[in-house]
């Protein structure tokens, strides 16, 4: 059964309780920890012995139930000799005894700096300084005891604007790897959120976090605690603004020596676009852009990964793209903007290879939710790649069609190559059936607008789009849905007569041969409407003459 102890400590006294099977040591630590969490106000007592009511010592290994009985009366003796009982204490019972002894020491000061921390007002900064307040936080930190951390941060949080800059860094790096900080979700966060209000309260501060690595550690933490990524992204992002604000600066002889923070690693920059804060994507686009500036810094950084690194910045991007809004336009902006930068020094290179991250250019330059200039540049990116490999690696007809009812010439000519490439199965997604499945595409719902686009301004476009129809003019149903339903006889005839250039002329009849072959109906219609236009002595190209002749005998045409 329990029995009860008074237990008396000069003039202090509390009860505890025990059982008649533990010993005298027993109780001596049970005395220590609760004194300890009785009178926080007084230091944590170091028990060297007990006397019974009667004044004689009571050996440590004996057993309770032997000596005392229930509601008995026992005094502490601290600081004394041990008493001559002929008995030696156990090493396995003075170890716990002395661990529980210093965890309650460390309990006691850390509420002891509480309470001097409280009354900050009344210290100042020097005195702060001289009895190392830092040093004493900082083996505070590395205990594992969660009420001790507790009010440990209660002193950092109170003292961190007092504590020098660099020594409240090194706090803060010391507890981002302390294990209990980071197996506690509470603990973390408050560490975290004291971090964030130090990145914010200075410029020096903000610099003392860099030249510790801190973002990479931070940047650690959010992939193995995403429970913390909310607090984590706007210290990152705080801490690369201060780097864009120190490029902006104009160059005075005192920031000449001044060492600016690095450009923002390639991991931070997607972590800070993937991240939830506005302002995390805002620094790390602007980052982008100014390493895109210099193809040294751009090749440091990025090395050879251009590709993938831009599709997951246009996957991100394109997706929070909101119209209107100014911000996310100014997101794709930027992308655009670096990837034209990266073209610009470095043309070998393809920037975006990626059917998904092509497609979203592809949309960029074709929907009318976007700014002209974000199509324009879009445009510019695509015809890049279409230049390098012949094709986009794209098989998605309705996109490109877009392209070709763009009103910008660029991404007309972009269109018109790739849907011509996609027909010829070039394009990477899936190339055995990229003909057929293209074709049947076009041939179902696109006919009309290639023939709108015969009409583009620019020539070579022109000449793709008739490439195209004569591809698809293999099929019978294209061909009844350009003579009888669009009436494009005496378009393709009139477009014939006006092209100046050969390739272009030699499309134009070859798509009216193939059109005046298919029955007799369509050839005595084609030969109508190139009877009194067309002259033979004007076309001296003999791939034009051969299709002229397959319509209607040279006799027929008329001379001029």
């Amino acid at each position: 059964m329990d029995l009860l102890l008074y237990v008396h400590v000069d003039a202090d006294h509390f009860v505890i309780t025990t059982t008649a099977q533990e010993t005298i040591m027993d109780v001596i630590q049970r005395s220590e920890a609760a004194y300890a969490s009785l009178f926080r106000t007084k230091p944590p007592l170091t028990i060297d012995a007990i006397k019974n009511d009667a004044g004689c010592f009571l050996p440590a290994s004996l057993a309770v139930g032997q000596i005392l009985h229930n509601g008995a009366h026992v005094s502490v003796v601290v600081n004394a000799s041990s008493p001559q009982t002929g008995a030696t204490v156990p090493l396995d019972c003075t170890i716990p005894r002395l661990f529980a002894t210093w965890k309650q020491w460390q309990l006691y000061f850390a509420q002891a700096l509480c309470a001097i921390a409280q009354r900050n007002d009344e210290l100042s900064k020097e005195t702060i300084t001289r009895f190392e307040v830092v040093s004493h936080l900082s083996s505070l930190c590395s205990s594992t005891n969660g009420q001790i951390l507790h009010l440990t941060l209660d002193c950092v949080e109170r003292w961190l604007l007092v504590i020098a800059v660099d020594e409240s860094t090194i706090l803060f790096a010391q507890l981002l790897v302390t294990k209990h900080v980071l197996a506690s979700a509470p603990l973390l966060a408050r560490v975290l959120q004291l971090v964030d209000v130090f990145a914010r309260s200075s410029r020096e501060a903000q610099l003392s976090l860099i030249a510790h690595d801190m973002n990479t550690r931070l940047i650690d933490i959010s992939a193995t605690c995403p429970h913390v990524t909310s607090i984590v992204e706007p210290i990152v992002a705080t801490l690369h603004a201060l780097s864009m604000r120190q490029r902006r600066a104009p160059a005075s002889s005192s920031s000449m020596t001044t060492t600016f923070p690095p450009p923002m690693a390639i991991q931070e920059l997607l972590y800070c676009m993937h991240g939830k804060q506005r302002h995390s994507q805002d620094v790390a686009t602007q980052q982008l852009v100014h390493l895109s500036e210099s193809q040294e810094k751009w090749q440091g950084a990025v090395k050879g990964a251009d590709a993938a690194f831009f599709a997951e910045l246009l996957h991100v991007t394109t997706m929070a793209y909101a119209p209107g809004d100014t911000l996310s336009e100014a997101l794709v902006t930027r992308v655009l903007q670096a990837m034209t930068n990266v073209i610009s020094f470095q043309p070998q290179t393809l920037v975006v290879q990626d059917p998904n991250a092509i497609d979203a250019l592809v949309t960029i330059g074709h929907q009318s939710t976007f700014a002209a200039p974000l199509r324009q540049q879009a445009a510019i990116i695509l015809q890049h790649v279409v230049e390098r490999q012949g094709h986009l690696g794209y098989s998605n007809v309705a996109g490109l069609v877009g392209l070709l009812q763009s009103t910008d010439p660029l991404a007309q000519a972009v269109g018109a190559a790739a849907l011509l490439a996609a027909l010829d199965g070039k394009a990477k997604v899936n190339p055995s059936n990229t003909h057929e499945a293209v074709l049947y595409e076009m041939c179902s719902c696109h006919v009309p607008a290639l023939v709108d686009a015969l009409y583009a301004s620019a020539v070579p476009t022109r000449v793709a789009v008739l490439q195209v129809l004569n591809v698809l003019l293999q099929e019978e149903d294209v061909r009844q849905l350009v003579v009888v339903d669009l009436g494009c006889i005496p378009a393709f005839v009139s477009i014939f007569l006006d092209m100046k250039d050969v390739e272009g002329q030699r499309q134009a009849v070859k798509a009216l041969s193939k059109i005046a072959l298919s029955s007799r109906d369509r050839h005595h219609e084609v030969a109508s409407a190139m009877e009194y236009v067309v002259s033979r002595s004007a076309f001296t190209d003999s791939v034009v003459a051969f299709y002229l002749d397959l319509i209607v005998p040279p006799t027929a045409i008329h001379a001029s």
